[in-house]
C-alpha cells in the first residue's frame, strides 16, 4: 500500500510478504518512507521491518556430534512435542565413541539418554531444555551431568549448535 502526508512530501510504502526457510516462515513487514527533498527528487527516509513467525517446524530428530573434554560421540536432540506457545518436550541421548585406549575405562564411555523439557524463545529461536529422568542410566552416571541442554537454531543453515550433557558442545541436524 502507498500512503502520502504533509501534502504529498513524504510518501510511505507498506510491504508484506512471507519468507520461507527450511524450518521456520516468517511474516515479514517492511515500511519504507521517502521524502521529497526538491523538484523531481526523492530521498529514502527510512526503511523499518517488523517480523514475526508464521510457522515453526523442528519435531522430529535433530542427529549430530557432542565433543568433550576427552570424550567425542554421537547425540539425538528428539523433539516429541511442541505448541504454540514454545514449549517442548522430548529426548536427548548420546553414544561415545568406543576408547582407544585400555578397556579399563569403558565404564565410562557409555551411552545414555533421559527426557526433556522447556521451551523455544520465538524471537530469537533459541532453545533451552531442562533435563528429567533417566531414560538410560549409565553405570556411572555420575561422571556424566545431565544439564540444561542450550542450542541456537540457524535458520539458514537448518543446523542447532550449542550445549548438551556433561556441558559438551552440540551441533545438530535435522533427520528429514
Amino acid at each position: 500500500s502507498e500512503e502520502s502526508t504533509s501534502k504529498g512530501t513524504i510518501k510511505t510504502y507498506n510491504c508484506s510478504f512471507l519468507l520461507t526457510k527450511s524450518n521456520v516462515v516468517f511474516d515479514v513487514n517492511a515500511i519504507i518512507t521517502y521524502e521529497y527533498v526538491t523538484v523531481g527528487v526523492w530521498s529514502l527516509a527510512d526503511i523499518s521491518f517488523v517480523t514475526s513467525i508464521d510457522s515453526l517446524d523442528i519435531g522430529g530428530d535433530w542427529i549430530g556430534t557432542y565433543t568433550a573434554a576427552g570424550d567425542l560421540g554421537d547425540c539425538v536432540l528428539s523433539i516429541n512435542t511442541i505448541d504454540e506457545a514454545g514449549n517442548i518436550t522430548g529426548i536427548y541421548s548420546y553414544s561415545p565413541y568406543p576408547n582407544e585406549g585400555s578397556d579399563i575405562f569403558d565404564y565410562l564411555y557409555e551411552p545414555g539418554s533421559y527426557y526433556v523439557s522447556g521451551n523455544i524463545n520465538m524471537d530469537t529461536l533459541c532453545i533451552n531444555l531442562t533435563p528429567g529422568e533417566w531414560i538410560t542410566e549409565p553405570y556411572l552416571s555420575s561422571f556424566t551431568v545431565k544439564v540444561n541442554i542450550s542450542v541456537q537454531l540457524m535458520i539458514d543453515e537448518a543446523t542447532m549448535y550449542g550445549s548438551g550433557h556433561s556441558s559438551s558442545a552440540i551441533v545438530l541436524t535435522r533427520d528429514y
